[in-house]
């Protein structure tokens, strides 16, 4: 019938358009933000689905009110702003793109030894001790990579966590604190990868 035919081609068109405009990884899919805009409003409904199927392989797919939702957070344009979807996972506005994702809880507490090796969400660590003397006069770091901290003034056993609300550092060179939620702003890093920083 031509209901069929037409929902094919919706379907067949909507795939196409994913496939240019997204970008998937492990529980994330991130969606040219520009190029989504620019879709009439038929294919951004379609694409908000399929991207939720696409991703979480769920047989329901997302009612109205939640698609009207993203399209909402869409216009609003605002930045970081997200909206929850339903089953843990989340749509939010970054700069270049609209991520959907499943919000993963980053609990983690490891104990760092000195000197000693880890490994933490796929990275290998390495915590050594230099002595002051050998290092430059202004230690500069030539990579983010890259951390020096004072052992003197470091309380033992030393941990590594997740990043929790209200955490704050003091940067090289800079009198007083920041709070690493206003260095992860500066830093244009956007709130759904925060958790795995």
């Amino acid at each position: 019938t031509i209901l069929n035919e037409i929902e094919q081609y919706l379907d067949k068109k909507t795939k196409e358009i994913f496939e240019k405009l997204a970008q998937t990884s492990k529980n994330k899919i991130l969606i040219n933000r520009q190029k989504f805009s620019d879709l009439n409003n038929i294919f951004k409904k379609n694409l908000i689905r399929y991207s939720w199927t696409n991703l979480t392989a769920e047989i329901y797919p997302l009612e109205f009110k939640q698609v009207e939702r993203v399209l909402g957070l869409v216009e609003t344009g605002q930045v970081g702003k997200r909206v929850n979807l339903k089953n843990g996972f989340w749509c939010e506005l970054n700069s270049t793109q609209l991520a959907i994702f499943k919000k993963q809880p980053y609990n983690y507490k490891i104990s760092v030894k000195f000197p000693g090796e880890f490994r933490l969400n796929g990275h290998n660590l390495k915590a050594q001790i230099i002595e002051r003397k050998k290092l430059p006069d202004k230690v500069r770091t030539k990579s983010e990579n890259y951390a020096f901290l004072d052992l003197e003034k470091l309380k033992t056993p030393l941990y590594l966590r997740g990043y929790l609300p209200g955490d704050k550092f003091k940067p090289l060179g800079m009198k007083g604190n920041k709070k690493l939620s206003d260095f992860f702003t500066d830093s244009k890093i956007p709130r759904h990868n925060r958790e795995e920083t």
